[in-house]
């Protein structure tokens, strides 16, 4: 038998938990130029980090109004620099297609231009006079500058130097084919990030799409609870059509359809940057993805009045719409966000949907419930490692320790004003003990915006008359 004759050393595990940061990322639901990119699998979430990385995913930036996640794509990459975004396509070439009719088409030293952005490769079909032309043996196919380049294999029996013009034919992409319900089924689909990619979710924006009710609802429904543990915000827009192209008919529209969710912010009118326009909760939600970042990834600073970076702001018809302070503290009262020109486009407003038929601080203020949603997230992700653990003191004790201490960080950073988590024994009744559940008890205080700051002036008469002594 062995003996222990000297100094031994060994390690007992931490009894605080390194925290695990809950993300603020954007996802965001709708059509894409998806015959140009990942076309076997449309309806997956996809992962991007750069502009390079999102067009080979999801295919070019097309055209706003007909792919919808070009406009995030747009705004994330392009105007504000912000990543990762996750795009779910809900167009699906196998279904939202339609057929052309033959097209004749030059080909000039071997190669033939088709001049559609929208074909679905796999389905041309090109014939040289009588002949039906095979692939990889006739000819190579591919997008180039958004147009499909066919080029002829030089050992190719039926495109020749002689030949003149290709007949093709092909299936092309039809984005107005997407119903709603397809649109819904998208929004389902971001239960699959957590599991796919390993990130929790901030916001969920459906640009265009947002402003139906079927499409609020749905997305109101995904959002809490999402994957039975995670909550998030969604962002919306009223539409601009001529049901509301008034600020003053923006209250009874929103109320009228049920606009009012907690966890939603709502926006009006749209915005442009130069002849484009954008969905203002696009644009919001960029910003403050943005505004996270550059404070460590804790959405405590409210995304109002930050730089938008726009031109103006305009209804659908693209005609120009001015707000000034006085009509946008009116909206903001409604319990939406604008925009206002303060030596540039600054977004405008604090409230969530719920307000003002919610006054609770937690639910009226989106810095608040961004806040909430992400701090209760990110104790999921740290704790999750504790769960099935013996039930004793220590597991209580690591807890409390680990959460004060990390409050105390936040609490000397600014990002909160405070933070406290506590188990009491009243709490916990010996009926939830023996069924092995623990329940603690945390009180959090998140910094309000300041949304009014008021200076009272007072003539001083004194140093008036003093100065003319």
């Amino acid at each position: 038998m062995s003996i222990k004759h000297g100094i031994y050393i060994s390690e007992n595990p931490t009894s605080a938990s390194a925290p695990i940061i809950g993300g603020c990322n954007i996802v965001v639901v709708g059509t894409a130029m998806i015959n140009q990119g990942e076309v076997a699998t449309p309806l997956e979430p996809k992962l991007a980090y750069t502009l390079e990385e999102a067009v080979k995913k999801v295919g070019p930036i097309g055209d706003f109004s007909n792919f919808t996640i070009s406009e995030a794509v747009s705004a994330a990459f392009e105007v504000y620099g912000v990543s990762p975004i996750i795009m779910i396509n809900v167009l699906d070439p196998a279904t939202h297609k339609e057929s052309t009719t033959n097209a004749n088409i030059p080909i000039s030293n071997g190669i033939a231009i088709l001049d559609d952005n929208l074909a679905i490769l796999s389905s041309v079909v090109v014939t040289s006079g009588a002949q039906t032309c095979v692939k990889d043996i006739d000819y190579t196919i591919g997008f180039e500058k958004e147009k499909v380049k066919i080029t002829a294999i030089p050992t190719s029996t039926k495109i020749t130097s002689s030949t003149t013009k290709l007949s093709v034919t092909y299936d092309k992409i039809k984005p107005s084919l997407v119903t709603n319900a397809d649109v819904k089924n998208g929004i389902q689909k971001i239960k699959q990030v957590f599991p796919k990619f390993g990130l929790t979710l901030g916001m969920l924006l459906a640009p265009k799409y947002s402003q139906l009710t079927e499409i609020y609802n749905s997305m109101k429904a995904v959002v809490n609870n999402l994957n039975g543990m995670f909550n998030l915000m969604f962002l919306a827009d009223i539409p601009t059509a001529t049901t509301v192209d008034e600020y003053t008919e923006i209250n009874a529209w929103k109320n009228s359809n049920g606009f009012t969710d907690k966890r939603s912010a709502v926006f009006w009118p749209k915005a442009k940057i130069s002849d484009k326009q954008y969905f203002l909760s696009t644009l919001v939600a960029m910003v403050a993805a943005k505004v996270d970042a550059e404070n460590d990834g804790v959405p405590f600073v409210s995304p109002s009045n930050k730089d938008l970076g726009i031109t103006g702001l305009c209804l659908d018809t693209g005609a120009e719409v001015l707000i000034d302070l006085e009509t946008a503290n009116v909206i903001n009262s409604y319990g939406v966000v604008t925009a206002l020109n303060m030596n540039g486009f600054k977004s405008w407003g604090n409230y969530t949907a719920a307000y003002p038929s919610s006054t609770d601080v937690k639910d009226m203020f989106i810095a608040v419930r961004r806040m909430f949603d992400w701090w209760a997230n990110s104790f999921i992700l740290t704790y999750w490692q504790k769960v099935d653990s013996p039930m004793n003191r220590r597991l209580i004790e690591s807890i409390v320790d680990s959460e004060n201490m990390k409050a105390g960080g936040y609490k000397a950073r600014f990002q909160i004003a405070d933070a406290k988590i506590e188990y009491n024994a009243e709490d916990n009744p010996e009926t939830d003990l023996l069924a092995g559940k623990i329940r603690f008890k945390q009180y959090l205080s998140p910094y309000l915006p300041a949304q009014a700051i008021e200076n009272v002036l007072e003539y001083d008469v004194t140093a008036f008359t003093q100065s003319l002594v």
